[in-house]
């Protein structure tokens, strides 16, 4: 999981940066504040394939205190009943390609938590 830590150092050090966050995180939206999972309750998902596979996703753009602006991706996998919320430093990026590149570093991802246990 990703920490606000993570995200203000990517962001000072002007890398890229992208990752899973939690839904109870608060971001801001034209100064009023939100946890991330209220921002997306009446938000209509749109159907996507990325590399095969299908997802359900939105994506707004906020602002994180201590971090600054930022996209917010809410993504439903195919398989999946509960919503991944992907964080990316670059807030232009279109949601399909943050997706992509998390799907790369997904499988890292799970390995490492198998190494763990």
């Amino acid at each position: 999981m990703t920490t606000k830590e993570v995200l203000r150092r990517a962001k000072e050090n002007k890398v890229v940066y992208i990752g899973r966050v939690k839904k109870n995180w608060i971001v801001e939206v034209f100064g009023k504040k939100f946890r991330i999972e209220e921002l997306f309750e009446k938000e209509k998902l749109c159907k996507r394939t990325v590399e095969g596979k299908e997802f359900y996703l939105a994506s707004k753009v906020v602002n994180i205190p201590e971090v600054g602006r930022v996209k917010i991706v809410k993504c439903i996998m195919e398989d999946k009943k509960e919503p991944y919320y992907l964080v990316s430093t670059n807030w232009k990026k279109k949601a399909e390609n943050i997706i992509k590149e998390y799907l790369k570093r997904f499988w890292i991802e799970e390995k490492h938590r198998g190494d763990k246990f």
